[in-house]
């Protein structure tokens, strides 16, 4: 059973493919922040009240990227994967979806692997075509193969992912997170590696840039902090340990982390949260 406050807003925000302007990131649709805030506010509350926030279940399936620059698809894969993941949290009897993000970037880009993808398109392809199963195209993400990925069309279409655009603000960021939304983003500012800080938790260093699309996948709350967990999908691992056992290669950012790193975001176009239908 999908989660029914969940679903009348997917329903009634996310953004279809046909409405989606896709000559340059600054056309694609943003979303009105003023008619989610009672939404924004269950969630809150809902946080406050101790119901599961996250679990590392299956991280395995928190792909690396390689070689290739398919950061939009790794990213927007880890983004459903954490939606589909806090349903099953919050309600018990949603099925684990394993997607291999090749599937998407791979189709959106015509079948080449040349380069990167813009948020704003792998969104569009994620959210026409879908998000293509380990168990069809299996675990392989660095050498895409057109023909078994046409072959899983029809479920990759069963796993297709609503969408909505919004300012990536930290702010912003921080309300989907919360509400147990994936969601991810372009930026310039580098994670060159990671601290752990007082709370135990694995906190950035930032340093250099890059052109890098990444997810946002997860939320705690200790004391007056509130922290969001930042997946990469490439570059350096950060292997250091801390007291929730995430992922190697991510981190947890609070509001004046993701003011810093957000800061050139803009410059991609607007952020992307998905909806696992």
């Amino acid at each position: 059973m999908f989660d029914g406050e969940l679903e009348a807003f997917a329903l009634s925000n996310a953004v279809p493919y046909e409405a989606l302007h896709l000559r340059s990131e600054d056309d694609a649709p943003i979303i009105d922040f003023g008619s989610l805030e009672a939404f924004f506010e269950k969630r809150r509350k809902r946080s406050e009240i101790g119901k599961p926030k996250f679990s590392w279940q299956d991280g395995f399936y928190f792909y690396n990227q390689g070689s290739l620059g398919s950061c939009t698809g790794h990213a927007a894969a880890h983004a459903f994967m954490a939606s589909n993941r806090h349903i099953r949290l919050h309600n018990g009897s949603v099925f684990e979806k394993r997607i291999n993000p090749i599937g998407a970037w791979f189709k959106s880009k015509n079948w080449s692997t040349s380069g990167g993808q813009s948020v704003a398109r792998m969104a569009a392809e994620v959210n026409e075509f879908g998000n293509t199963p380990v168990s069809r195209i299996g675990k392989d993400n660095i050498k895409p193969n057109k023909s078994i990925i046409l072959a899983a069309a029809k479920d990759a279409a069963l796993n297709q992912s609503g969408i909505c655009f919004f300012a990536p603000t930290a702010e912003n960021i921080i309300k989907f997170a919360r509400s147990g939304i994936g969601t991810f983003i372009g930026n310039r500012l580098r994670v060159q590696g990671t601290d752990t800080n007082k709370d135990g938790l694995r906190i950035p260093k930032f340093g250099g840039t890059w052109a890098h699309a990444t997810a946002f996948t997860d939320y705690v709350r200790i004391g007056d902090r509130e922290y969001v967990f930042w997946l990469n999908s490439w570059g350096p691992i950060y292997k250091v340990a801390d007291r929730h056992n995430t992922p190697e290669w991510g981190c947890w950012m609070d509001r004046n982390h993701l003011d810093r790193f957000l800061a050139s975001a803009s410059s991609f176009g607007n952020a992307c949260a998905v909806f696992a239908e």
